[in-house]
């Protein structure tokens, strides 16, 4: 079972809130619903590929933007994301994470879900319209655990939800298979 499959437990029988109204989901429609976003997820890599150099390294060109309206959280994480290898900017609100995105680029993007003003689903909707073809991998980083936020997560398309304080070696392994899945995706120069 792979990790978007867990962020889902309202596949048996839950609802997905959504603009203060509560949509019944069945477990059928939910299932249809994951296999879309698990397709989407899968060829994220292949359309990176289009936005990359072919000399890509896994670490040496994966972007990352930390947003989080705490600093001290969002510069930690931004610390930890560097010494991983990654390229990383880190901003405090979602006014400015939008106004360095078309300078920036972030490959992935994790966004603290419960920021004043705008909060980090709006936010996720915002980059993506404001990406145009260059996909971005979106982490939720909350202290929010319950089911309805993961749902909600989910269903704006984020790829993984942690909790914080966020687990280093989850974080790790989430921003090394994206980067190995887009840098297998380019094919090598040498042919």
């Amino acid at each position: 079972m792979n990790s978007f499959m867990t962020l889902c437990p309202w596949l048996i029988g839950g609802s997905i809130p959504t603009g203060g109204k509560e949509t019944g989901l069945t477990r059928e429609t939910g299932k249809r619903l994951l296999r879309k976003a698990h397709l989407v997820a899968q060829g994220i890599g292949r359309r990176v590929q289009e936005a990359l150099r072919p000399d890509c390294t896994a670490h040496s060109r994966l972007r990352v933007l930390c947003v989080d309206d705490n600093r001290d959280a969002a510069d930690t994480l931004a610390t930890v994301i560097e010494l991983l290898g990654y390229e990383v900017q880190a901003c405090y609100d979602g006014s400015s994470a939008l106004a360095i995105i078309s300078e920036f680029r972030p490959d992935a993007c994790l966004l603290d879900l419960a920021m004043p003003g705008m909060d980090g689903l709006e936010l996720a909707t915002q980059l993506k319209a404001r990406a145009g073809p260059h996909p971005l991998f979106l982490i939720a980083t909350t202290g929010m655990d319950d089911w309805e936020v993961q749902a909600q997560t989910a269903v704006a398309g984020f790829h993984y939800h942690l909790i914080k304080p966020v687990d280093t070696t989850t974080l790790q392994a989430a921003l090394d298979r994206f980067a190995k899945m887009v840098c297998e995706d380019i094919p090598s120069q040498t042919q």
